[in-house]
């Protein structure tokens, strides 16, 4: 169900979590590291994808504040994966967008940025609109939903 929070996951050291009051486009957790980074998790059929982007009922977008080294970035996509795949193990996509406008990233290029994604296992899917951005979608899929059974000759599941 799309409306089902990921409140449930304490994380433990080195995370803390802060509850906000849900709305409707915001889901009612922020992740804050002891490193000073903050993630904030909220289901795409909720966000700012919703409308640009054919999201699933259960994708989570991973917004994490601006960092200044890209190794913590990479880490701290590692450990919004790790939390959201023990939260809800159905989630299909987990979802990070990169803002193609280059002053939004501090001090990285948006080429630095997606390669920090992908040490995270992020892959690129494509560009969107949304209403205050031009963003690219990086996705992270559980493998699960990755396997491919190439058996032509079968029916799959059988």
């Amino acid at each position: 169900m799309p409306d089902e929070p990921l409140a449930e996951h304490r994380p433990g050291k080195p995370w803390s979590t802060i509850m906000e009051i849900p709305t409707n486009t915001h889901e009612p957790l922020l992740l804050n590291h002891v490193d000073g980074v903050s993630v904030d998790l909220e289901r795409c059929i909720r966000g700012r994808l919703r409308e640009s982007y054919p999201v699933g009922a259960r994708d989570v977008e991973v917004r994490i504040g601006v960092t200044g080294d890209l190794n913590v970035l990479t880490a701290t996509l590692n450990a919004a994966v790790a939390a959201v795949s023990h939260t809800d193990p159905l989630c299909k996509k987990i979802v990070f967008c990169i803002d193609k406008d280059e002053n939004r990233h501090g001090a990285h290029r948006f080429d630095e940025v997606l390669e920090a994604a992908q040490r995270a296992g992020f892959r690129f899917v494509v560009d969107v609109d949304s209403l205050d951005a031009e963003l690219s979608v990086l996705v992270h899929e559980p493998a699960w939903v990755t396997k491919v059974d190439i058996d032509l000759d079968r029916v799959p599941g059988t």
